[in-house]
């Protein structure tokens, strides 16, 4: 019995995707997020050189770049820990290690200083006290449910934790927030911007590329989203965590490149404020000579008419 007992083969695998699946995403995650860094840092150097910005926006730009440099430091380490440390050890693998943890606690870090910052904006350009207090409200929901996830994740210790109905809840109301949370920003900065069109070509097409500017950064970070959570909804495997990576560095870069393009469209503004007076005054100038020559005309042709309407012994 013993004997039968030692020849019996082992039996089948659990179910869902190998660990093994993971390293891989977890590689080219890597690979783009360092991209994306050198982007962040790049688009740093370029914010904080040479110029004047309110303090609050300069703290921002440290915060976000720091939270990015300590979210790169922990993948790359987690990165090394499960493709190296644990190479052939699958049961290892299978762990939730606390430098994966950290990743997902910095990309709430990281969301969160993202958000406040474009909350101030719309306040900003719309100076609607409304639109401002429910999009700081949904920011506010984001974080306090990623607070709830940091303790759903903090709490496990092993990848079985990502297909718990808890897990699928708490990833499922992020999206729901979120995308509320970036439309509701883009929308209402996009608003503000159409009002303060004035007819001018110069000044129309600062405002038109700031609309588009908007559109496609304050999207961009929905879809990401979306395509995370759906690739985590209806495949199933890892897919999802690629998205997940990068999702922080995509709301990084956007915000920087909202500063830098905020810097390029304030000179360009200020050349069409320019432009526009300058028009203005021309325009108000031809119309004041235009209508001193009809008052001239005027008075010239009624001076003929009293002097036809004379008598020929007034000339005589």
């Amino acid at each position: 019995m013993p004997a039968a007992a030692m020849d019996t083969p082992p039996g089948p695998p659990p179910p869902g995707p190998p660990i093994t699946a993971l390293f891989g995403i977890l590689e080219i995650g890597m690979a783009l997020g360092m991209f994306l860094s050198g982007m962040i840092v790049l688009q740093t150097t370029s914010e904080t050189t040479g110029k004047t910005n309110p303090i609050c926006d300069s703290w921002q730009v440290i915060v976000v770049l720091c939270v990015d440099l300590f979210h790169s430091a922990v993948f790359i380490k987690a990165v090394h820990t499960y493709t190296i440390d644990f190479f052939g050890d699958f049961d290892a693998a299978g762990t939730l290690i606390w430098s994966m943890k950290m990743t997902s606690m910095m990309l709430g870090i990281n969301i969160s200083v993202v958000q406040l910052f474009f909350c101030m904006r719309v306040y900003l350009i719309t100076r609607s006290v409304l639109l401002a207090a429910v999009a700081t409200v949904l920011a506010l929901a984001r974080f306090v449910i990623h607070i709830r996830q940091m303790v759903t994740v903090f709490s496990a210790s092993s990848w079985v934790i990502v297909r718990t109905p808890t897990f699928k809840w708490e990833v499922t109301s992020l999206l729901v927030v979120g995308a509320s949370s970036d439309v509701l920003v883009a929308v209402s900065i996009c608003w503000a911007l159409l009002r303060m069109r004035s007819g001018f070509t110069a000044s129309d097409k600062l405002v038109d590329k700031l609309v588009a500017f908007t559109i496609g950064s304050g999207l961009l970070t929905s879809i990401v989203a979306v395509i995370e959570v759906v690739t985590y909804l209806a495949v199933d495997g890892f897919i999802f965590f690629l998205f997940f990576s990068l999702l922080g560095k995509i709301f990084s870069t956007s915000l920087l490149a909202s500063l830098n393009e905020r810097n390029h469209s304030r000179r360009q503004f200020v050349e069409a404020r320019t432009f526009t007076r300058s028009a203005k005054s021309a325009e108000q100038q031809v119309s004041i000579e235009m209508v001193s020559q009809r008052l001239t005309q005027k008075h010239t042709t009624h001076s003929i008419s009293v002097h036809d309407d004379l008598p020929i012994s007034h000339y005589q």
